[in-house]
Formats: C-alpha cells, sequence, structure tokens
C-alpha cells in the first residue's frame, strides 16, 4: 500500500508505527487484547446508543449494509476527513485525541478496532523518512468484523460532531464565519463487499501517482481560495451593515438637532421681533410716529424714550 494515499491502517507507516505505539498518545490507538465486541453495535451509523435521540427515524447510515461475503481475516477500514486544519488556539488535534489519547483509546477498546489520526498537523510519523504524511488530517479506523467496524464508526462520528459543534461557537466567537464542516468518511475496503480501493491505488504507476497526488494538492488549494473568498465576502458584508447602520444613527441624529426649538417661556422676545437696540420693533415703531407707546411683551428689556423739545428736535447734549 501507497502511504499518503489513505492506505492501509495496517501499513504504510514503517518505522513511524514503532515511534508511536511505544508512548501510544491516542495518535494511533490499538484494541485490548481481550476485546470488548459485545459493546459494538451493528447497523450503521447512528443507531440508538450512538445518540441518535431514539426516535423512530434513524439518520442516514455512513456505513453500507453487512455484505453476504464470509470469511476469516476480513477487513473493514474507512477514512474519515476531518475537514479542519490544526489550530494552535482550537488545539484541534488535542480534542480529537483526547486527554492522553482516551478519546482514540476508549474506541480502540469498546470496538476491538485501530484507530489512527494521519496528515499533516496530526503529529503522526510514517515512512521510511519518519515524517507526517502529506494529506490533510483524516481519521482511518480499521476492523476484523462488521459488528465492531460498525460500533467504531458511530463513535468517531459522533465524537466529530461535538467536535463540528463547537468550533462553530469558537468561529463565531472569533467574528469569523462558522466553516460549513460535515462527517466525510469513505469505505476503503470492505471484504464482506469485495471492496478493495487501497489495491486499487498500489496497483498505479508512479506517473499516475504523480498526477494524482499533484491533482489533491490544485484540489486543496482551490477549496482554501473558495474558503477564504467567502470568509472576505462575509467580513465584507458585516463591514457594510456596520457602516449602514452608523450612517442611519447619525442622520437620525443630525433631524433630531434640526428641530425648530420652541419660545422658551423666560424668553424676553416671546416670539417678538426685536431691533438692533433690543426694542420691540412695534413699540419703536409707535414712538417714532408719536402714536401711543405699544406696551412691550412681559419680560421684555424696554429702552427710554429719547427728550424732546417742542416741536419734536432733539435736546441737544453736550459732549
Amino acid at each position: 500500500t501507497v502511504a499518503g494515499d489513505g492506505g492501509d491502517i495496517d501499513s504504510g507507516a514503517k518505522g513511524g508505527e514503532a515511534r508511536r505505539t511505544s508512548g501510544n498518545d491516542g495518535r494511533e490507538a490499538r484494541p485490548a487484547k481481550d476485546g470488548a465486541k459485545d459493546a459494538a453495535k451493528p447497523g450503521g451509523a447512528g443507531d440508538g446508543e450512538s445518540g441518535a435521540g431514539g426516535g423512530d427515524k434513524k439518520p442516514q447510515a455512513l456505513i453500507f449494509p453487512k455484505g453476504d461475503l464470509e470469511g476469516d481475516n476480513q477487513k473493514f477500514i474507512c477514512v474519515f476527513q476531518i475537514g479542519l486544519d490544526d489550530d494552535e488556539e482550537f488545539c484541534l488535534v488535542k480534542r480529537i485525541l483526547g486527554k492522553a489519547g482516551n478519546n482514540m483509546r476508549r474506541i480502540a477498546e469498546e470496538c476491538s478496532a485501530k484507530v489512527r489520526l494521519r496528515g499533516i498537523g496530526s503529529g503522526f510519523l510514517e515512512g521510511s523518512d519518519g515524517r507526517e504524511a502529506n494529506m490533510p488530517l483524516q481519521l482511518n479506523v480499521s476492523c476484523t468484523d462488521f459488528d465492531s467496524y460498525s460500533g467504531a464508526v458511530d463513535r468517531v462520528s459522533m465524537l466529530l460532531k461535538d467536535l463540528y459543534k463547537h468550533y462553530r461557537r469558537y468561529a463565531r466567537s472569533k467574528g469569523m464565519e462558522p466553516p460549513d464542516v460535515k462527517i466525510n468518511l469513505e469505505e476503503v475496503r470492505r471484504d464482506d463487499l469485495n471492496l478493495d480501493l487501497l489495491t486499487q491505488k498500489a496497483q498505479r504507476s508512479a506517473s499516475q501517482r504523480e498526477r494524482d497526488r499533484k491533482a489533491r494538492e490544485q484540489e486543496r488549494k482551490e477549496q482554501r481560495e473558495k474558503e477564504k473568498q467567502r470568509l472576505e465576502g462575509a467580513g465584507a458584508a458585516r463591514r457594510d451593515n456596520s457602516r449602514e447602520r452608523r450612517r442611519e444613527g447619525d442622520a437620525a441624529r443630525d433631524d433630531s438637532g434640526h428641530e425648530s426649538p420652541s419660545p422658551r417661556p423666560d424668553d424676553p422676545s416671546d416670539g417678538a421681533v426685536l431691533n438692533d437696540g433690543g426694542e420691540p420693533a412695534a413699540a419703536a415703531a409707535a414712538a417714532a410716529a408719536g402714536g401711543p407707546e405699544v406696551a412691550s411683551p412681559v419680560g421684555a428689556v424696554k429702552k427710554p424714550t429719547p427728550l424732546t423739545l417742542p416741536g419734536g428736535l432733539p435736546v441737544p447734549t453736550t459732549a
């Protein structure tokens, strides 16, 4: 089996397997010697024990039903594509493995399965060069009977669903658009169905494997670009909405600031028109015409009437 193509979980890790199994930090979890097959429930993903809610309607199964072919030493292998990159703040890989690898170990022991986290950021070193496989993060599950395989698939899918829920909350708390991630599983070997994609991949020529590798890298690059554009578009939309709300608020404040103020009760003019001297214009005009004095509005400041001689001439003043 060719390492780096989502290969057989039992191969493709020469040397790397020895490095990791000695410490067994959960990147590769193996079943207990006695096994615990009774804990695994048949029926595909979404059985009652895996938390389907106990309703009559079950979610669509992630794996094919049990096949008719039987035999000894059968293999049941699937690959879960994680769909997210490791994040130092969110600690994606650590959340998958669990504290001291407990998540992987529990699945391995309860379902008599082998569970391995592979790919970029996994920390699992494989191959003759002892490096991480050049592929996105993926979780490989391998069993030797269908019931154990079905139970392991249930438990891994529930683990990832819970992880995706927490990651969406984390993304929102950071002001990011939550990614559209969901369970992505591919069955790569089912001896009961005579399905073996691993052998088909291993039989490819070196040039074909190189072309496939480049195609996968290009696909991952395009996916990253699409996700980047989607996040940028969502951020631009939020900024536009924020600017629009600010403009509406400014317009509302401007409208309230330009309203005509009503006359104050203590305003001396009380709406009367004053001349340059501060005297009501109506009273000044009546005085100039020699008519009766017009009463000034209540509270208005009254300008004194100048003294005049008989005939209306002003009284001369000395400098």
